[in-house]
This record gives C-alpha cells, structure tokens and sequence, in this order.
C-alpha cells in the first residue's frame, strides 16, 4: 500500500505524470470494506488488466480482503467519509485534483459522497450503490438526474443489476460476488438447528437481533448451535460478549476460510439496517444454504419474500420452519435454483464494465 507525499498530506505536491499508458483511471471509493470496496477493487484490477495506468484511492479502515494487482496505485487517504462535511469535500476535491492529468484521466467513483472528491465532468464515470436500487425521493432522484448529465454515465449498483440512467432506458447486467463459492454437489445434513452469521459485526448488521434470536431459541430448546464468522467493532465487544454469555455461540472474528462454514448444514442469517449490495447474503444463497435476512430491496431481489423477517419474533417462526434437514434441504435448493435462474437471465457486468472501459481507451469516450 502506497501512501501519497505532499498535498495529499496536507503539504505541497506536483501533479503525478502520465506514465507511457496512454490512458488513467482512478477508482474512487468512499469506503475501506465491504461490497461497495469490493466492486471499486474488481474494476481497478479490471482497469489494470485492459491497460490503464490505475489508481485506487480509498480511506483508511478495515483490513479489505480483495487485494488488487501490484501494478495498481493503492491509495490510501487519511480521511473519514462516512460523515462527509462541505469544508472535507473541498480538501479531497484538491487531494483529487493531482491525478487529473488532462484528457487521458478518468475518474470512476463509487458512492455518491465520493463525487465530492472530484469535480464532475465528461470523463466521470458514477457507480451509485443504493439500498434501495435508484433513489425513490423526489428530491434526491433529481440530485441523480442532474449528475448523470455531468457524468459519462451514471451507473446503478443493485444485486444483480449495473443499470445506466439515460434516456434509452436501462440495461440490466449481473454482478457477481467477488467470492462467489463453487457449486457444492452435496451436504452433510444432520439433526439439529444450527444459525450462522458471516458478515462484520456492526450496528449497520444488527448482530444485537441475531443475539436476540439466539436467546429465544435456545430458551425454547430449538438451538442446536451456532457460529458467528467476521470482524467486531471494538466498541462492541464488551456488548456483545455480555449478551452472548450463556448461549452455544462460538464467535470466531475474521477468517479467509469461509467457504468451509458455507458448506456446512446451516441457516445463514443477516439482518442489517440496510444493504447495497448483500455479498455475504448472495455467497450463501449460492452455496445452497436456506437463509433468514431483513427485508430490505437488495435482499429481497435475492431471496424473495418469503424468509424475510425484521423482528426477533418473524426470525424466530423463520427458524422453527426449518429444523428438519429435510427441510433445509429444500429450502437451500429452491433459493440457490431462483438465484441461478436470475444469473442466467442477465449479461455478466464485467462484460458491461470492461465494455465501458475499452471504449474508452479506444474512443476516448464511453459513446
């Protein structure tokens, strides 16, 4: 990882050079993990791959798993954007102004707080990462109507679909998880309820309700087990290790071996704030496992409606539902075959991407 000198400090810096590539992108990311990291870390390796000299410049936070290529310029900058103020959008639209080498520089932002990095212009590239697909408000849909007049194009990042807003319409494409698993030909299922959570544990992921859940069904002597695999906030620790004390939960923090906790015969369960785009909810669905998951838009393109639940109750009748291995079974096979009729239905978005690229480096626009 490569820290930037002078201004991008806070000191003096010179404008970086075009190296012999002919064309630059920088990838933008308002965030350091997570899937909207992770969709801005495949299109700089993507970018990288088809030739452009790449930056990737994201803020400082946790540990992002999807490492990008050594050729790529990984960036990292000493400031929060989760609360962005006006005074912090103009010190990271300077910061951002140093790799601006003219007509040959393209900038890619994903999340619309990154844009106050950047001063829109024809050669932005916008990648929206909703909870709820394109904004409903009025207000704010206009906000994104005006941007995409500044911008070449605008994207919106949904599960399953990248969908350019212009005059023609949309085009839907697939985006699959970076860590999408293999397609397992079969699963040890056995007696017992056993819940699994895979995901940071944050206040956005609400591991407080998968606690609560826990608690009823082990009071109701329906809990077999259950593991609990991804990062904990600090400030959470002592919270959730109170309110843990007592049940057969085994908290394993951070770990690259997921895809063995995929396998098991398990419920995965996820039942965040809100969501842009639900990976770990895709990885589990793919994998073949029944689910229980908050209703949020993201998570219902995925899953449907049926194993929606935002309450400890609704989770818990969820659950009493599939103790049976049978059932499981079922359930796990219906939702992977709705998931891989969706994949199906829709153009892979590298393709799409790597199209928007090229075209680019060809063209000199995205037209």
């Amino acid at each position: 990882m490569r820290r930037l000198p002078g201004a991008l400090r806070g000191g003096s810096m010179s404008r970086p050079e075009l190296s012999s590539c002919s064309k630059r992108m920088v990838i933008v990311s308002e965030a350091s993990s997570g899937g909207l990291a992770s969709a801005a870390v495949r299109d700089a390796t993507l970018a990288d791959r088809l030739g452009f000299e790449t930056f990737l410049v994201r803020p400082h936070g946790e540990a992002q798993m999807n490492s990008v290529p050594s050729s790529v310029k990984d960036i990292r900058l000493d400031f929060p954007t989760r609360t962005l103020s006006l005074r912090e959008s103009f010190k990271l639209r300077a910061q951002l102004r140093a790799f601006d080498s003219g007509s040959s520089t393209w900038f890619h932002c994903h999340g619309l707080k990154s844009l106050a990095m950047v001063v829109p212009h024809r050669r932005l590239i916008v990648t929206y990462h909703g909870a709820r697909g394109l904004p409903g408000a009025s207000r704010l849909t206009e906000a994104v109507r005006l941007l995409a007049l500044r911008c070449a194009p605008l994207l919106s990042q949904r599960a399953f679909t990248v969908v350019p807003l212009s005059m023609k319409g949309w085009r839907d494409v697939w985006i699959p998880s970076p860590n999408l698993p293999m397609t397992l030909d079969s699963r040890n299922y056995r007696d017992g309820l056993r819940l699994i959570w895979i995901s940071r544990i944050s206040p956005q992921k609400r591991f407080d309700l998968f606690l609560r859940v826990l608690r009823k069904l082990h009071s109701e002597g329906v809990l077999d087990s259950a593991t609990a695999v991804g990062p904990i906030e600090p400030s959470l620790e002592s919270e959730v290790n109170r309110m843990a004390e007592g049940l057969p939960l085994d908290i394993l923090g951070e770990r690259s071996d997921v895809s063995q906790f995929l396998a098991e015969d398990s419920v995965f369960c996820l039942f965040s704030h809100f969501e842009g785009r639900p990976f770990a909810l895709e990885e589990a669905v793919a994998s073949g496992l029944p689910v229980i998951a908050s209703d949020l838009p993201g998570n219902r393109m995925i899953v449907g409606s049926e194993w929606l639940a935002d309450d400890v109750d609704g989770a818990v009748e969820l659950a009493r539902r599939l103790q049976t291995p049978r059932t499981r079974g079922l359930v796990g096979r219906e939702l992977k075959d709705r998931y891989e009729r969706r994949r199906r239905d829709h153009e892979h978005d590298e393709r799409a991407i790597s199209d928007l690229y090229s075209r680019i480096l060809v063209k000199g626009q995205v037209s």
